[in-house]
């Protein structure tokens, strides 16, 4: 049986293929935790464009700002 999508194929959604889906996500509640370590962790993927931080609520409790963790991941994901 075929998958009903593959890398090559084009959604009707616009997206170029699943593999567009497969992304880290961290939650900051957890290791990692601070932009420091999220940079860190992310530093380690090749081909990867993009991550996702979840639990929010942490997110805004904690020292650091949204900016600095979206900078981490930027950071991360274009270390060489």
């Amino acid at each position: 049986m075929r998958p009903l999508l593959t890398a090559n194929d084009r959604a009707p959604t616009g997206v170029n293929g699943p593999d567009a889906f497969i992304v880290p996500g961290y939650a900051v509640t957890q290791f990692p935790g601070t932009p420091e370590e999220v940079q860190q962790a992310l530093s380690g993927y090749h081909g990867l464009n993009a991550c996702f931080i979840w639990n929010s609520t942490a997110l805004f409790e904690n020292n650091y700002t949204p900016a600095e963790y979206a900078q981490a991941i930027i950071d991360g994901l274009t270390q060489e």
